[in-house]
C-alpha cells in the first residue's frame, strides 16, 4: 500500500486524510440511526468502497475486548478507515464509545425530588427529573437543573434552569442485571459488620476479580457498619437499611460505583468524616436515599427516587466520571473517545 508518494501534491495527501476521517464519522453516524445497531453489524467491514468526490473509503469495526460487538450494549469499538484518492492512501483509526448520559457529569442526580437541608454542600452540578428544593443549605458550586420546579436557591455558583425534556436515567433492571451477571453472591447479613471485601478478600467464599459482591435481602433490612470495601457492593431487595459508624468504601473497577442500593423503602447513609469515613466512586439507589450527619461522598450520587441530603454532608463531583461512565449510564450510539484519533502508517 502506498502511504505517501513524492509525486503527489501535499494537497492530495491532506485530502485523502480528510476522506479517511469522513469514513470514520460516517460509521459513527450509522450508530445514531438505530438503537439496535449492534445487531446489524459485526466484527469486520462496516462500509465497503464508498465513493465520494473521486475518493473511495472502507471502514472496519472491531470490539477490542472480546471480538463480539453485539454481546453487550456497553463495549467500545475500534474504527479503522482506509481511504484512496488518486493513488494516495491514508488510514485513520479511532476508539469509539457509547455516549455517557448527562447525569455522569453531575455531583448528584435524582429521578424524584431532590432536597437539600441545613449546612450540606454540593461541589458540582445538580440534576433532577422532578423538583429541586433547598432549605438553608450552605451552597452549590455548580449548575442546578430541574425538569419541574426549583425553590429556595440563592447561593449557587452556576446557572439555575429548567428543562423542557426528560432527564435520562438508567432503569433498575439494567443496573441490577449488569452487576448480577458479574457479581459473586454473599449470604444475607442483617448487619454487615467489620468485614473486608475486595478483589482479593471475601470472608464468605471466593473473591470476585472485579470486587463485585451481591447480597439478596428478600425484603429484609440490612445495615453496614465498620466495613472496608474496595469494590462494588450490590444490595438487592432490601426493605430498608443504614450505612453508619466507621466505613471506607470505594470501587475497584474504574467504571463501577462503590454502592448499588436496591430497596423497597428509603436507605440512609449516616457517616462522620471526622473518623475517616468516606464513600468514593459514586452511589446508585433505586429508591429514596438519605445522606445525613457529615457524609463525605465523591459522586455521582444517583437516586431513581427522591434524594435528601442534609446536616453537614458534602458531595463532590468526580471530574473523570464522564470519561469513565458507568456502563449502563450511556446512550446506545457511539462517539469518538477524546485523544484516540491516530493515523496508521504502513511499514
Amino acid at each position: 500500500m502506498q502511504f505517501r508518494s513524492s509525486s503527489r501534491s501535499n494537497a492530495r495527501i491532506d485530502q485523502a486524510y480528510v476522506y479517511a476521517e469522513l469514513g470514520v464519522r460516517h460509521a459513527i453516524c450509522l450508530t445514531h440511526q438505530a438503537d439496535s445497531w449492534r445487531s446489524l453489524v459485526s466484527n469486520g467491514t462496516w462500509l465497503s468502497d464508498v465513493a465520494v468526490d473521486g475518493a473511495v473509503y472502507s471502514v472496519a469495526g472491531i470490539d477490542p475486548d472480546d471480538g463480539d460487538i453485539g454481546d453487550d450494549d456497553y463495549s467500545h469499538v475500534i474504527l479503522t478507515c482506509t481511504s484512496e484518492l488518486d493513488g494516495v492512501s491514508r488510514v485513520v483509526q479511532v476508539e469509539a464509545a457509547p455516549e455517557p448520559l448527562e447525569i455522569m457529569g453531575a455531583a448528584v442526580a435524582s429521578k424524584g425530588n431532590f432536597y437539600l437541608y441545613n449546612y450540606a454542600i454540593i461541589e458540582g452540578d445538580v440534576l433532577s427529573d422532578s423538583n429541586v428544593i433547598r432549605y438553608s443549605s450552605k451552597y452549590i458550586s455548580g449548575n442546578v437543573t430541574s425538569r419541574q420546579n426549583i425553590w429556595g436557591f440563592t447561593t449557587v455558583n452556576g446557572t439555575i434552569s429548567s428543562y423542557d425534556h426528560t432527564i435520562d436515567f438508567p432503569t433498575r433492571t439494567a443496573i441490577l442485571n449488569f452487576f448480577i451477571a458479574r457479581g459473586t453472591v454473599i449470604p444475607y447479613q442483617r448487619t454487615l459488620y467489620n468485614r473486608v471485601l475486595s478483589t482479593t478478600s471475601n470472608p464468605f467464599g471466593q473473591a470476585n476479580p472485579e470486587g463485585v459482591y451481591v447480597m439478596y435481602c428478600n425484603n429484609r433490612r440490612t445495615d453496614i457498619e465498620k466495613c472496608r470495601i474496595t469494590g462494588t457492593l450490590v444490595i438487592i431487595e432490601a426493605s430498608d437499611g443504614e450505612i453508619e459508624d466507621w466505613n471506607v468504601i470505594k470501587a475497584a473497577h474504574p467504571n463501577y460505583p462503590s454502592l448499588v442500593l436496591d430497596t423497597y423503602s428509603n436507605y440512609e447513609i449516616i457517616l462522620d468524616d471526622d473518623d475517616g469515613s468516606y464513600i468514593n466512586d459514586g452511589i446508585i439507589c433505586t429508591n429514596e436515599l438519605y445522606l445525613k450527619d457529615e457524609c463525605a461522598i465523591q459522586g455521582p450520587v444517583i437516586s431513581l427516587g427522591n434524594l435528601i441530603i442534609e446536616e453537614y454532608s458534602v458531595v463532590t463531583a468526580d471530574p473523570e466520571r464522564p470519561a469513565n461512565p458507568y456502563p449502563y449510564c450511556v446512550e446506545p450510539h457511539l462517539l469518538p473517545v477524546a485523544n484516540t484519533w491516530r493515523e496508521v502508517v504502513s511499514e
